[in-house]
């Protein structure tokens, strides 16, 4: 499923709105927060940090995250934010795709495939 632009947080205050009432899950290469928002389609926004490194690798790891985040059926009615921790910028795209699969099925915001 490719996701269209309303699958997407791009205003500054969603992204306030899921860190203040959001809850979180996180492991050593992502975090994420999620938060509830009552609408018909889950919105995903990704965070990239200065400390992974220069704009080159932040886009890469931005880049993986879409395409992996796009594969998944995600539950309906969720605001999430992705946040790359800067050991991402070794992790190769399997690890990547294992750290997104982990934390969003212990935040059960997937199904298990």
């Amino acid at each position: 499923m490719i996701m269209k632009s309303a699958h997407f947080l791009t205003k500054p205050a969603e992204y306030k709105l899921v860190y203040k009432e959001g809850k979180s899950k996180a492991d050593y290469l992502l975090a994420i927060r999620m938060r509830a928002s009552g609408g018909e389609i889950t919105r995903i926004g990704i965070v990239t940090g200065k400390k992974i490194g220069g704009a080159v690798v932040r886009n890469k790891v931005k880049r993986r995250l879409r395409e992996i985040t796009n594969r998944l059926a995600f539950k309906d009615g969720y605001d999430i934010v992705i946040i790359a921790r800067h050991q991402i910028a070794q992790a190769d795209y399997t690890q990547i795709e294992s750290s997104v699969n982990k934390l969003l099925l212990r935040a059960e915001l997937i199904d298990k495939e």
